[in-house]
């Protein structure tokens, strides 16, 4: 079971949240200039759990249910993992936020500290 932990994460506040085509990105360092310095994308196959509720973060499909990403902001990470290819961000608010892989698509980027890492399509974590 391939691991990989996302600590550079942990006590990050989401500071942005930006919606695109059928991709969420999670904001947490600006930077300066054009380029972030700390965020995660996630695309359309995304869930966020809180408790027994799920809601699908498919902005394309379904707009008003992808929109409760927005309960995210200002929430602080607790852990960051991915095993098995998907990605789970859980938040100090008691939310997680889950991404698996996609056999045609990359699903999931995490980006920080200068380093990304990337759901290749398939499944295969990359990371330069």
């Amino acid at each position: 079971m391939p691991t990989e932990n996302f600590d550079f994460l942990s006590d990050r506040t989401v500071e942005q949240i930006w919606v695109w085509s059928n991709t969420i990105g999670l904001v947490f360092d600006l930077g300066q200039g054009a380029e972030l310095l700390a965020y995660v994308d996630v695309h359309s196959d995304s869930e966020l759990i809180d408790g027994a509720k799920r809601a699908t973060l498919d902005v394309r499909a379904n707009p008003d249910e992808a929109g409760s990403v927005l309960r995210l902001l200002h929430d602080r990470v607790v852990g960051a993992v991915a095993i098995d290819s998907v990605l789970r961000l859980s938040f100090a608010g008691g939310v997680e936020l889950t991404a698996p892989p996609d056999e045609q698509y990359e699903s999931w980027t995490v980006a920080a500290d200068g380093r990304v890492f990337q759901c290749m399509p398939g499944g295969e974590v990359d990371s330069w």
